[in-house]
């Protein structure tokens, strides 16, 4: 007698094949797209820190002098909404944090204007232009800037300044003559894969020269010192300038002021745009 499978069985079986197939192939394709989109969302993290560190270095070795407040000012302009913000801001700094791979530093302190711009492939990129700090600092779009940087990745910047007596943050800054103490900015990276809202994130900067510089104020300097154009302060005895002995150990000028902040020789490299 010859035995075997009837046709009701092999249906069964084929069924259950089929679902126990499908339901492996389910959890493996949710996991294979939960990993990709972690690695996507860690990819978003790294192009954000990047932008984040140069972003710090520059800010916290920005420079403020007494003698020309308006010169080295904190100049901040808003523009565009909460998802497609478009801020721009600028800022006098020694650091080359922004500065291209492979050139040196040879320009000494310089207003760095980061603000958003049309790029090649007609996407917006976040710009990173220089401008010489005796320029005119009204003249922050002229096309004798240059473009240290541009970084397609991110879609927005939003810059707030924190007002410690109302404890709270604003878009606004009106005071060109000074610098905030901290600054919060806002980056709105491409979004990911299959999603429509861009990736979010958020770095509070504190301003160590915006300290020194209050402090400076409220000794009541008079800024009656006129700065050469090489940014250096020698004023001599009784605030005259030039009228000065040197000492005979170290050479400089007796009576100099050591304007707050870092020296202008002195650049923080901390990170390198690629």
């Amino acid at each position: 007698m010859e035995t075997g499978f009837t046709l009701l069985e092999v249906l069964v079986a084929l069924t259950l094949m089929t679902t126990a197939f499908a339901l492996i192939w389910g959890v493996f394709s949710s996991m294979l797209g939960a990993w990709r989109r972690g690695g996507d969302v860690l990819d978003r993290l790294h192009r954000g820190d990047f932008v984040f560190d140069r972003l710090e270095a520059s800010l916290r070795s920005a420079a403020w002098y007494p003698s020309q407040p308006a010169r080295y000012g904190f100049r901040l302009e808003t523009a565009g909404g909460e998802t497609d913000a478009e801020d721009v801001f600028s800022w006098v700094t020694v650091s080359d944090a922004f500065q291209p791979r492979g050139k040196t530093h040879s320009e000494g302190m310089r207003r760095l204007t980061l603000r958003m711009e049309d790029g090649p492939k007609g996407d917006r990129v976040l710009a990173v232009r220089a401008q010489h700090v005796l320029a005119d600092p009204e003249k922050l779009g002229d096309e004798d800037e240059d473009l240290l940087t541009a970084i397609p990745e991110v879609r927005g910047i939003r810059c707030e300044i924190y007002y410690k007596e109302d404890k709270e943050w604003r878009g606004e800054w009106t005071d060109t003559n000074a610098l905030p103490e901290r600054v919060r900015v806002t980056l709105s990276l491409e979004p990911l894969k299959e999603e429509k809202k861009p990736v979010v994130l958020q770095r509070i900067i504190l301003l160590a020269t915006a300290r020194a510089a209050k402090a400076t104020a409220l000794k009541g300097h008079t800024g009656r010192e006129e700065a050469p154009p090489d940014g250096t302060l020698t004023p001599g005895p009784g605030g005259n300038p030039g009228g000065g002995r040197r000492s005979p150990r170290s050479g400089r000028l007796r009576g100099e002021l050591t304007p707050p902040g870092p020296s202008p020789r002195g650049g923080s490299s901390q990170g390198r745009s690629p």
